[in-house]
């Protein structure tokens, strides 16, 4: 967990530790990086990093909730059009921060940013329901798809070099969608009506 009270002086902290811990990652494995380490390249003390942070991995998920808020608050500031330019707006945000990504999937820690993003969906959940017209036990199911489908995501961005801009990934989730509708219309058909390879397993 971490503990970061709403003041100036322990956001500032924070923030040199997170940027510490941005550097020396990219170095060594998270489990190797240790709290001497931090203090040294912050300068930030030992007492306050441990009151700030629990452990190294902490300030990975602090710095990834972080993302989302800044999403939530573009979500609610921002002026667009469409849900596509919305779309392409949150992607310029979240491509930005790729060395948060990286560093986790680097570290197998992929599950800190699906808890993450649950917990940025979560928020929502009110009005996600509403729009949708959903019940709980469905909205769980929804939220727990949209975030693996979020980690996903980034993990295929990355895979492929992390250079794609907001624009292509917009059309490789739209090439996604139209791919899942056609599974959506195959699930009905009969299997001798595909047209499938003469040994497709």
């Amino acid at each position: 967990m971490y503990h970061i009270a709403n003041d100036k002086r322990a956001i500032h902290s924070a923030q040199k530790v997170c940027e510490s811990f941005n550097k020396i990652i990219q170095t060594k494995p998270l489990e190797e990086i240790s709290v001497s380490e931090l203090q040294r390249d912050s300068k930030v003390s030992r007492a306050t990093i441990y009151r700030l942070f629990d452990t190294p991995v902490d300030i990975l998920l602090y710095q990834m909730n972080q993302i989302f808020e800044e999403t939530s608050r573009t979500i609610f500031e921002h002026k667009v059009s469409n849900m596509d330019e919305l779309f392409i707006t949150l992607l310029n945000i979240w491509v930005g921060y790729k060395p948060i990504w990286q560093a986790a999937f680097d570290n197998r820690r992929s599950d800190l940013i699906f808890a993450a993003h649950s917990q940025f969906l979560s928020q929502k959940k009110e009005v996600v329901q509403q729009v949708l017209g959903i019940d709980d036990n469905q909205s769980v199911y929804l939220t727990t798809f949209i975030s693996a489908a979020f980690t996903a995501l980034l993990l295929s961005w990355l895979k492929t070099g992390g250079t794609e801009g907001p624009e292509k990934i917009r059309e490789r989730m739209k090439e996604n969608l139209r791919c899942f509708g056609t599974l959506q219309k195959m699930q009905f058909m009969n299997l001798e009506e595909l047209e499938l390879p003469e040994k497709p397993f």
